[in-house]
């Protein structure tokens, strides 16, 4: 079938239409009630006969169009890229003289790299149209065809097609590889509390697997890789009882849908490095946070890693719950002295309040704090003060911006 792209009547010229025809019909029966005659009711039954005849065939084009779309792939990691492919075709013999694509999630994932597509079509023709979109932020999201938009001649009449059908894509986090990451505490022996990404003593091997993304290049087991003509890797048991408390807020905020998503990517992309960093290193971690109700879940293994991994994925911030509440529950709860790390984009003095408990419970805490300066227009007024606060008793605290590099700033104190 030839591919033929067309200039469509532009939404200028529709406007000039309709407001012909709505002069044409007003003239027309000022013109009989004046004067009568053959002329005005030959304008009259044009001005209704032509807007009439216009309905019929756009609603005629909307019957007889085609359209498919397909996708190259719904599962990517952050930073790759997909391919969106649209065809519209005429296979009839009429002239479909305006036609408007719209795309789901257009601006707020894509940053307009799906723009709204407009043309005509002659007959026994179509249009394709391929689009490469970036995916910039980790999620699961709806991609394709939003509405085909069909409008008459004369920019009268438009009747929207709601395909109904989309893809489901996954845009998974980066695995951002931590050389160092220091935790201050007393419960970890010196070598823990700084671990470099050669430290593997405390270990033992519990089963050799397939190589995934994320997997340190280090763990590859080279023999059994050259057997099995595929990357294997060293999967370790830690034999150690350490534990650090991670604490995730999972608080939704009253930002803007895209800022959110900006903001949600940057706090899942921080807590999947620093957990790939402890878990590579062979120190366990139990995850806390809140959905429907408080999680706690262990985290020994890379095993372990992958599956939060692929669950982080698609999580959504949701919780109603503040994680100073989070906190507080579980300090009254624990008899141990932990090493605890609180990861949130949200700060305030009950944080602060919690925070200091901890520190007076006995236990080593930790705040990484993303920041949402860089996209909101409101700022925290108490930010710089909360931390300023912190800096004062001595707890250890990491400040990541929206542009920051993730890396840098963590390893920046370690």
């Amino acid at each position: 079938m030839p591919i033929i792209n067309y200039m469509p009547v532009s939404g200028y010229q529709m406007r000039n239409y309709r407001i012909i025809l709505i002069a044409l019909f007003l003239f027309s029966l000022i013109f009989i009630y004046f004067q009568g005659g053959k002329v005005p009711y030959m304008l009259f039954y044009i001005s209704v006969f032509i807007p009439l005849v216009s309905l019929a065939y756009t609603i005629l084009t909307y019957k007889l169009f085609k359209y498919s779309q397909n996708i190259d792939r719904t599962n990517v990691i952050k930073g790759e890229k997909i391919t969106l492919d649209v065809n519209v075709h005429n296979e009839s013999l009429l002239f479909f003289p305006y036609i408007k694509l719209n795309f789901l999630n257009a601006n707020k994932i894509f940053n307009n790299q799906l723009e709204e597509e407009s043309f005509s079509l002659t007959p026994k023709s179509g249009k394709r149209a391929s689009y490469q979109l970036d995916c910039k932020y980790r999620g699961s999201y709806a991609v394709g065809v939003d509405s085909i938009l069909f409008e008459d001649f004369t920019g009268v009449f438009k009747l929207k097609y709601k395909p109904g059908s989309f893809f489901n894509i996954t845009v998974r986090p980066r695995v951002i590889h931590l050389d160092k990451f220091h935790i201050k505490t007393g419960f970890l022996s010196e070598s823990h509390s700084n671990l470099s990404s050669n430290y593997e003593d405390f270990s033992t091997v519990s089963h050799i697997r397939e190589y995934k993304y994320g997997d340190s290049s280090k763990h590859v087991h080279w023999k059994a890789s050259a057997k099995l003509s595929q990357l294997m890797v060293k999967n370790y048991q830690s034999t150690s009882g350490i534990y650090v408390i991670l604490v995730l807020d999972t608080l939704k905020n009253n930002f803007a849908e895209d800022e959110n998503i900006i903001l949600e990517d940057k706090v899942v992309e921080t807590l999947i490095a620093v957990l790939h960093y402890f878990l590579s290193n062979f120190i366990n971690v139990k995850l806390i946070f809140y959905k429907d109700d408080i999680n706690d879940i262990e985290l020994k293994t890379m095993h372990d890693f992958e599956k939060i991994y692929d669950y982080m994925s698609k999580f959504e911030f949701d919780s109603d719950v503040d994680i100073s509440n989070i906190l507080k529950i579980y300090l009254s709860k624990t008899i141990s002295r932990d090493n605890i790390i609180l990861l949130t984009y949200n700060i305030n003095y009950s944080i602060y309040e919690q925070l200091i408990n901890a520190r007076m419970s006995g236990h080593e805490p930790s705040l990484i704090y993303i920041s949402p300066d860089e996209i909101v227009h409101n700022k925290n007024v108490n930010e710089d003060i909360i931390l300023s606060s912190l800096n004062e008793q001595n707890i250890t605290y990491y400040k990541i911006n929206i542009n920051d590099d993730i890396k840098q700033v963590l390893e920046r104190n370690s």
